[in-house]
């Protein structure tokens, strides 16, 4: 695998014969999750987390989990991403962790 991120095209050898592909396969430097804040919010939800990381790139399709609720990131730049923070019903400690939904790559659990 190529050590560096950027875009390769898919190619299969079968039977000994090379085919060219045209399928485009991204690699990305995994998400890092450095800060979030503010930690706590109110069970009413509705304000807003910056997470502050790593790996955030122009393209990424951001989501923040809290526990088992996804919410859609916006991207602020390229180390910070904005999320509203859902409703709850009970007073509960969630994780919060970022996913690239694009690429299907998780961060740490905050």
């Amino acid at each position: 695998a190529p050590d560096l991120t950027g875009d390769v095209t898919v190619s299969v050898v079968a039977n000994g014969t090379l085919h060219e592909g045209t399928q485009v396969f991204r690699f990305r430097n995994p998400l890092l999750l450095k800060s979030v804040v503010p930690r706590t919010s109110s069970i009413d939800g509705g304000g807003a987390v910056t997470v502050t990381g790593e790996g955030f790139h122009l393209h990424g399709s951001y989501e923040c989990r809290f526990g088992d609720t996804s919410v859609k990131a916006r991207r602020l730049n390229a180390t910070q991403l904005s999320c509203d923070v859902p409703s709850y019903h009970i007073v509960e400690t969630v994780y919060l962790s970022v996913v690239d939904a694009e690429a299907r790559d998780h961060s740490s659990a905050s």
